[in-house]
């Protein structure tokens, strides 16, 4: 077009002024009419361009997307597969914690039952304690008896079946050793026990007796008269 406004400014032979005023003004509005194409045809082109940079810009962002949401699916799997690990992991906590609820309850009883058991054989123990002290302390009774019924009530010992405190009676019937109640017969006159009036000449051996038991009934014991 720029080369016809030209040929035709140069071709057409001179005119009146009106008519070249009017040509100009024509020229004029042409040469704005082809800047206006010109932009118009520029600006299309960017529209373009920016459409296909937008269209390459959606694919992509439809590539993203898809690589996404395989990423979440994938993601979500896993979640599950953990949340099913983790729900079988505390029903076995569960099971475990009840098993050893059971078991700690049963060894509870177990210990309350011996526990039970050893009061009550500790109760039986103190009471064979106590009986035992009992006997004990009738035995020691009963020895602190034989002890006093077979010892001399002078020197409070022992007598003796020979020897210098060998057992003599009195005619009263009382026991001693007999080197004690000669002793004491050189002092007084009578029974060291009941008081009766005696002398030596009353003394007695016996024999047959060598130990005196409580509760038995002693045989017949020989005196010598003499």
């Amino acid at each position: 077009m720029e080369d016809f406004l030209g040929e035709e400014e140069v071709v057409l032979p001179p005119k009146r002024g009106i008519e070249k005023m009017r040509r100009a003004e024509l020229i004029a509005e042409l040469r704005r009419e082809r800047r206006r194409t010109e932009a118009m045809v520029k600006r299309r082109d960017e529209i373009k361009a920016a459409l296909l940079r937008c269209n390459m810009e959606l694919t992509d962002a439809r590539h993203l997307s898809v690589e996404l949401s395989s990423e979440r699916n994938a993601l979500l799997q896993t979640l599950q597969r953990e949340v099913s690990k983790n729900e079988v992991l505390s029903q076995q906590v569960l099971e475990q914690d009840q098993s050893k609820n059971v078991i700690v309850q049963s060894v509870l009883q177990d210990n309350e039952a011996k526990e039970a058991h050893f009061n009550f054989e500790i109760g039986e123990i103190a009471s064979q304690r106590d009986d035992f002290r009992q006997e004990m302390q009738k035995l020691k009774e009963e020895l602190g008896k034989i002890h006093e019924e077979n010892s001399c009530s002078i020197c409070l010992t022992p007598w003796e079946a020979a020897g210098p405190h060998r057992i003599v009676s009195l005619k009263c019937g009382h026991l001693f050793g007999d080197c004690c109640i000669r002793q004491h017969l050189v002092q007084r006159s009578d029974c060291g026990i009941c008081k009766q009036p005696v002398s030596d000449l009353d003394l007695r051996y016996l024999f047959g007796l060598p130990v005196l038991v409580v509760g038995q009934r002693a045989p017949e014991a020989h005196i010598d008269h003499s």
